[in-house]
């Protein structure tokens, strides 16, 4: 279970460096800061990480609409939607039910074949090099408000 959570969260942090690319390019391109997006979306990766196993992976009112064939795992509609928003969101939560069966069956066989302490290893691992990177980010960010104050001011 940890390892599939560690690779949502891993999966769900690329994506949100993606998006803090796009948003620092855009925001070069109108001369403001860039670094309040790179914290954004690591805090919003940690948040989101933390705050992973409390959360319900299905809510009630698509457990309503949707359910799955116990035979071949895949989401059949039992009601229809009104809107087209809803239908996406719909196919959308259908398509996260597949593939968190799909996966889960891809690492129930690895947890059969791997040693029992793999994931205790691979936690603390993932933990000690995510705070690694917090402290070496903190750490230049210091250095860069110290040696700002004896940087000349111009203007360009």
């Amino acid at each position: 279970m940890i390892i599939w959570w560690i690779a949502q969260i891993t999966l769900l942090g690329s994506l949100l460096a993606l998006a803090a690319f796009g948003a620092e390019a855009a925001l070069r391109i109108a001369r403001r800061q860039t670094r309040w997006v790179w914290i954004g979306a690591m805090v919003l990766t940690v948040a989101l990480a933390i705050s992973a196993p409390q959360r319900a992976r299905v809510s009630n009112a698509t457990a309503r609409i949707w359910s799955t064939n116990g035979a071949t795992g895949d989401a059949i509609v039992a009601v229809a939607p009104h809107n087209l928003l809803a239908s996406l969101n719909d196919a959308w939560n259908a398509a996260q039910i597949q593939l968190t069966q799909q996966m889960q069956r891809v690492w129930s066989a690895w947890h059969a074949v791997a040693p029992e302490q793999i994931e205790r290893w691979l936690m603390i691992g993932w933990g000690a090099l995510s705070i690694a990177l917090l402290v070496a980010f903190v750490s230049v960010q210091l250095r860069y408000r110290r040696q700002r104050v004896h940087w000349p001011n111009s203007v360009v």
